[in-house]
C-alpha cells in the first residue's frame, strides 16, 4: 500500500513542481505536462491489464518466481504496447535520443541536431 500511495502523493504534488518548474526555469506547463502524460497513461494501462490478469496468473502459476517471470514481461509489453499506440512520437523521439548511446556516440553531437 506504501507504494501506491507514494505514486498519488506524486501525482497529486505535481502541479506545485509543475509551477516551481515554470518559475525557476520558464518551461511552460503544457511542455511539462505533454512529456508526463503519455508515460502515465502507459503505465494505467499496464496496471488496468495486470489487475485483469492476476487471478488467472496467480491461479495458474502460483505466487512465486513462475507468477513474476510472467507477469513482469506481460506488464512490460503492455506498457510498451500502450505508449507506442497512444504517443508513437515520445517514443521515437526517445529512441533517437537513446540510440546514439546504444552506438557508443557521443551525446552533444546528436543533441545538436534539430528533431
Amino acid at each position: 500500500m506504501g507504494r501506491a500511495a507514494y505514486v498519488v502523493r506524486a501525482y497529486l504534488t505535481l502541479p506545485f513542481h509543475l509551477a516551481l518548474l515554470k518559475r525557476e526555469t520558464g518551461t511552460g506547463v503544457m511542455v511539462m505536462l505533454r512529456a508526463v502524460v503519455p508515460p502515465f497513461l502507459a503505465a494505467l494501462a499496464m496496471t488496468v491489464a495486470l489487475l485483469a490478469a492476476m487471478p488467472f496468473l496467480h491461479d495458474g502459476l502460483g505466487h512465486g518466481i513462475a507468477f513474476l517471470a510472467i507477469a513482469v514481461p506481460f506488464g512490460g509489453a503492455v506498457y510498451l504496447a500502450a505508449l507506442m499506440v497512444s504517443a508513437p512520437h515520445y517514443v521515437r523521439s526517445n529512441v533517437n535520443v537513446l540510440l546514439p548511446l546504444w552506438k557508443r556516440q557521443r551525446l552533444d553531437t546528436v543533441l545538436q541536431e534539430p528533431y
